[in-house]
């Protein structure tokens, strides 16, 4: 994932309410990149989204 890409997730987490989304708001510090420059890292930010979606598919 490109840094722009990351810093476009980062953006997008720190956008969502508390109220709709509390446990992203509360892992918001280690969820952003806060420093952290890795591609793997980043690449770990957006595994946790698709699996998150993934598991929380509506049934058809």
């Amino acid at each position: 994932m490109s840094e722009a890409a990351g810093s476009e997730l980062d953006a997008v987490y720190g956008g969502l309410p508390a109220g709709t989304h509390p446990t992203i708001h509360a892992l918001l510090p280690v969820m952003t990149t806060a420093g952290r420059d890795s591609r793997a890292y980043a690449d770990w930010k957006l595994n946790v989204v698709i699996d998150g979606l993934l598991r929380h598919r509506r049934p058809s």
